[in-house]
């Protein structure tokens, strides 16, 4: 997708989403703006949980918001950070809160409404339920202040044993 920044910046019908950190941001995005949303696979969970070695889980969790590559949502999936921040017709609301409340990002109490994530591997992390849009948010905001973890979150971390997994496939397709 592509958007007009003249438009954003001066168009009536953006002026709820004109907050100083937006207008950072359209006017300088960083290089990881640009990025693909990838997708959940749940079918991949779904296949492989017969060899699900452990399966973590904490309502108080803490991640690298910058390790946060893609979301389980198929509205979000595979457009850009910055598209996403510019176009989502919830943004603005979004937008507005953060302006408002930005300690909200930093507090390290369980942030509500919750904030769900999933991982396989404890590096990439998936947006999952809700929180696609205050985690778009957080991303960019961190980038400017230099912080990087998102705390009070509720993190899924599913521990597939791969070597397992592949042999099943291996076998089962002979």
């Amino acid at each position: 997708m592509e958007f007009d920044i003249e438009s954003l910046s001066n168009d009536k019908i953006y002026e709820e989403m004109r907050t100083p950190l937006f207008l950072r941001i359209i006017k300088n995005p960083p290089p990881w703006a640009f990025d693909t949303i990838q997708t959940w696979d749940a079918q991949y969970l779904s296949q492989a949980r017969i060899f699900l070695h452990r399966h973590y889980w904490t309502s108080q969790g803490s991640l690298n918001v910058f390790r946060v590559v893609g979301t389980d949502c198929q509205r979000y999936q595979n457009c850009s950070w910055l598209d996403f921040l510019a176009l989502d017709k919830k943004m603005d609301i979004n937008l507005s809160l953060q302006n408002k409340q930005p300690e909200y990002y930093r507090n390290t109490a369980v942030k509500l409404p919750t904030m769900y994530f999933n991982t396989f591997d404890g590096i990439n992390y998936y947006i999952s339920s809700d929180g696609n849009h205050r985690t778009c948010i957080a991303k960019f905001m961190f980038y400017e202040t230099g912080e990087t973890q998102l705390h009070g979150v509720t993190i899924n971390h599913y521990d597939i044993d791969e070597s397992f997994y592949r042999l099943y496939r291996e076998l089962s397709e002979k």
